[in-house]
Formats: C-alpha cells, structure tokens, sequence
C-alpha cells in the first residue's frame, strides 16, 4: 500500500551571514512505504523564496529528512531573512489509480544572524598623479572605505592622531587624506 508523504511545516532556523556549507535545517517527513527504497525515498526542492539559489535541499539517506543547506552567502544588510516553500515527493511515481497529492509543501523561515564584517577599500590599488614641484601639503586624494555594515552604529572610533609619513606623503590615519610632506617628491616615488 502506497501512503502519502507528509512534511511538518512551519520551520524556522537561523544562519550567520557570509557561511556556506551549513545544514540550517533538516524536514522530517513522514512516509509509510518500506523503508529505503524508491517508494520511501524522499525528493526536495525549494519552490519560492530564494530567487538567488542561495539554499539547497539534500536528502540524508538514511534518515529521508530533507537538509536545507547554504550554498551560497547571505548578507544581513541586504535580506534578514528567507521564507521558503519546499516541496517534496516520492522517488518513485504513485501506483496508478492513487488519489493522493504527488507532493507536500512546506515553509521554512530562515532568519540571517548579522555578524562584524570589516570594513574595505574598493579601489585598492589607487593610482595618484600630480605634477612635479607640486607644493608641500597639496591634498592628493582621499581613500574612502566602505563598511558593509552600514546599519551599525560605530562603536569605537580609531585614534585621529597626527597620521604617518611614508615616501614623502603624509597620511592622516581616520580620514586617509593624503598629502605631499615636503616639496616636490622624485619622480617615481610611491607610496
């Protein structure tokens, strides 16, 4: 006799931002045909809610739970969480004459954990240009950087201090101005 496959619904689960390879969830089915074999063996798909296929479904081959995994990273500042539908069948296509839905749905919830990422340069390397005998103290360029969490607050604020001088150019350590230290750096010289 062919029973149909049931799924509980209504997971919820939790991922830290920017992992891959994580098992966040495993559906259980229940299914009342022997056990392994093609008639027991449970297929899984994510039918909405990741329109950037950043999930999978797996299914444990002994257990017949669906495993919902990351395959590709989530950002908190772009998506604090996913609302899946996934669907699951039979390996095997129902006896005929069963009047039985081919399939179960169910909805997973996963919530993404923001976690500290670094700030970044995204020119890096810069490439500065000026004319020779440029006078001392002459802004050159300002790096900016970009800090992917944009939505924390700061907080600890690095030292302002005087900055550095390296090759003839000073640097201000917070704003990364960069200006010439003394008159007329060589040619060729960079930093």
């Amino acid at each position: 006799m062919v029973k149909q496959e049931t799924i509980r619904s209504g997971m919820g689960a939790t991922v830290p931002e920017n992992r891959v390879g994580l098992v966040v969830a495993n559906l259980t089915v229940i299914d009342a045909d022997q056990p392994h074999s093609p008639n027991w063996n449970a297929v899984y798909r994510i039918i909405s809610g990741d329109p950037s296929n950043h999930f999978s479904m797996r299914t444990d081959p002994v257990s017949n739970d669906g495993m919902v995994t990351v395959v590709k990273p989530v950002d908190y500042e772009m998506n604090r969480a996913f609302m899946l539908t996934v669907v699951v069948s039979n390996q095997a296509h129902l006896a005929s004459g069963i009047q039985s839905s081919l399939q179960s749905t169910a909805g997973v919830t996963i919530s993404v954990q923001d976690v500290n990422e670094p700030p970044y340069f995204p020119t890096n390397p810069k490439s500065i240009r000026f004319e020779e005998g440029v006078p001392a103290g002459t802004g050159l360029t300002t790096f900016s950087a970009a800090d992917p969490d944009r939505h924390q607050a700061l907080k600890e604020r690095p030292s302002t201090g005087d900055g550095l001088c390296v090759n003839g150019f000073h640097i201000l350590t917070f704003s990364m101005d960069i200006s010439l230290a003394s008159a007329g750096p060589r040619k060729g010289t960079s930093m």
